[in-house]
């Protein structure tokens, strides 16, 4: 009743600022799925899909897929088409949801959109060190150890230091090139640098990196190693 007589009487204009208004408000207070709400209603995108891009590191590192997919499912298909920060936001929920099959298209879309937008040259470089992850994993499926080898180290090189869990994708699957190529020191480096080298290190971070570091060992029947490796994971 009131949000007819709201519009009625002050017209739609006023009615945006106030939705864009009460967004900031509820950005600033860490509110994220309200000020979506309110962003998307004064129809302010880019400072919505600026709020996600934001706030998806945290929300990745920590696993919060769902809360990640909802956020993505308020923007419809040709509005994330515009955004680098949602394209590759949405390449990583096909990741997670191990939809492999269709990471290459979504690669393809997120190099149309860097073609097509203008960035900063260091979210240029994160954005192409997430792309390169992905792009091990694909070579890795593809059995081709050195373009799995040069995407992986191009993605150290590259992502934001505190993605970690982006990071230690890439770690992964730099040690499993490593081990295919029977380069088991190679292997062991990738891994157990990660302990010293990644700025973003967190307990959950230091158990990915042993769960990778015991298959290795795995591999390689070494089973006095995966013994040691395991016996290192955080409680």
């Amino acid at each position: 009743l009131l949000r007819p007589r709201l519009v009625k009487q002050y017209g739609t204009t006023v009615v945006s600022e106030l939705h864009a208004r009460a967004g900031a408000w509820y950005a600033e207070n860490g509110l994220i799925d309200e000020a979506l709400d309110h962003l998307l209603a004064a129809t302010h995108r880019t400072e919505a899909a600026g709020l996600v891009a934001r706030h998806r590191t945290e929300m990745m590192n920590q696993a919060r897929w769902s809360r990640l997919e909802r956020w993505l499912r308020r923007f419809s298909p040709d509005v994330i088409d515009q955004y680098p920060d949602l394209l590759i936001l949405k390449t990583w929920l096909l990741y997670h949801q191990t939809r492999y099959a269709e990471l290459p298209a979504s690669l393809e879309c997120l190099e149309a959109s860097l073609a097509r937008v203008a960035l900063a040259p260091e979210t240029f470089d994160h954005l192409q060190g997430e792309m390169d992850a992905v792009r091990s994993l694909l070579s890795y499926f593809a059995v081709d150890a050195q373009a799995t080898i040069v995407h992986a180290q191009g993605s150290l090189e590259r992502t934001r230091p505190d993605l970690w869990i982006v990071r230690s994708l890439s770690r992964l699957m730099l040690a499993a090139a490593l081990q295919m190529q029977g380069n088991l020191p190679g292997a062991y480096a990738a891994i157990y640098d990660g302990f010293v080298q990644e700025l973003g290190s967190s307990p959950a971070f230091k158990a990915t990196l042993l769960v990778t570091a015991c298959n290795v060992h795995w591999i390689a029947a070494d089973l006095q190693g995966l013994a040691q490796a395991a016996g290192q994971s955080p409680a």
